[in-house]
């Protein structure tokens, strides 16, 4: 029986930063597998913030984003509220992967859907990577496969522990268009803070077109009853719930700290397999495809010059110099920020005239 392909790179997951590193590569000739466990487009638990720098960035076109944002409005329990001017946009995440899964498509990666990986290991520098009815190789492999990623526990890489994560839930609520207008803004995002809502973390309603998604958040460690503390953030919305039709439920854990690396040799982690995700707001979709871009320029150089074992240390400089250092800053302030209710309060204000990252580096 003759052997298989040998790919230039194998990325695991079709999420943003994975289908942005294989348009990326396959746009250079390289030859790019795309293994996703699901079919695209499929449902993914996020609120779909992003902002508008990042549309214009990505030429996100207009059918698939849900609304447009002008405001940011955060909410403590106490009845503050605390409003910006923040333009952007919510989208479903099941849309905006696929269309960066189109993309990739389109550029000449390969997409095998309903492929998930079970198994993978290093051999004679030829990665192997196994699914249910299907063996791949290739020279270098990409994790993009989320907070719990296979491929780098099948590479010995430890769990996040339950200090390092967030547990998440969703209820997608439709409400209809004019409802959502008149109870919560036609351009608005809502975000609310206090320890009633969660000891670390806080609730959110981002409206799409006729639905909002409502989610709670808070560190794992912290949680003690789970169903308690996301119903008793629903009572806080009673009114502004009224009649609503719940139409999905969903649970998800995202990181809340960084990998303590991002890659060995030619295996680069990218997006939340890689912790990146800002420790304060939660916000991943961004660093997911900073790093996605920045993994592909990597394996770019690496498969080009043949010096694929120098791919991480590569990958891990570029990171330092574009992403890691506002997130550590962030980091060493996440937990001051919700010891106390007054220090929620003075984020809170700092965050009406300064960005997170000049908050945590100077001004906390």
């Amino acid at each position: 029986m003759p052997r298989s392909k040998v790919w230039d790179v194998i990325i695991c997951g079709a999420g943003i930063g994975g289908a942005i590193a294989a348009e990326v590569l396959a746009a250079k000739g390289f030859t790019t597998l795309l293994l996703e466990k699901h079919t695209i487009p499929r449902y993914k638990v996020c609120g779909g913030a992003v902002s508008q720098e990042f549309v214009d960035r990505f030429k996100l076109p207009d059918d698939i984003i849900a609304r447009h944002v002008e405001y940011l409005v955060l909410h403590h329990i106490d009845h503050q509220v605390f409003e910006k001017k923040g333009r952007g946009a919510c989208i479903w995440r099941a849309n905006l992967d696929a269309f960066f899964t189109k993309n990739a498509v389109t550029a000449g990666a390969t997409l095998k859907e309903n492929s998930q990986v079970i198994a993978a290991h290093l051999d004679d520098d030829t990665y192997h990577v196994h699914t249910p009815n299907n063996r791949f190789r290739a020279r270098t492999l990409i994790a993009a496969d989320g907070v719990s990623s296979t491929i780098l526990r099948c590479f010995g890489w430890n769990r996040f522990t339950s200090d390092d994560v967030a547990h998440t839930i969703t209820h997608e609520i439709e409400l209809g268009e004019t409802t959502i207008a008149r109870r919560f803004g036609d351009q608005h995002l809502h975000l609310y803070f206090g320890h009633r809502v969660s000891q670390m973390g806080y609730g959110w309603v981002f409206p799409k077109r006729k639905t909002v998604s409502v989610g709670w958040g808070c560190r794992l460690s912290l949680i003690r009853n789970i169903t308690k503390s996301f119903t008793s953030f629903l009572d806080l919305l009673s009114e502004e719930l009224e009649g609503g039709k719940l139409v999905r439920k969903a649970a998800h854990l995202i990181p809340a700290a960084l990998r303590r690396r991002f890659g060995v040799g030619g295996l680069l982690a990218v997006g939340d397999a890689a912790g990146l995700v800002d420790p304060i707001s939660g916000k991943g979709i961004t660093y997911a495809a900073t790093s996605g871009r920045l993994a592909a320029k990597v394996m770019i150089q690496a498969l080009e010059t043949e010096t694929i074992p120098d791919a991480a240390a590569v990958y891990q400089s570029l990171l330092e110099k574009s992403l890691l250092n506002g997130l550590k800053s962030k980091k060493t302030i996440q937990t001051d920020i919700y010891r106390t209710e007054e220090n929620i309060h003075r984020f809170l204000q700092l965050w009406l005239d300064n960005r997170a990252t000049v908050i945590a580096s100077s001004l906390w």
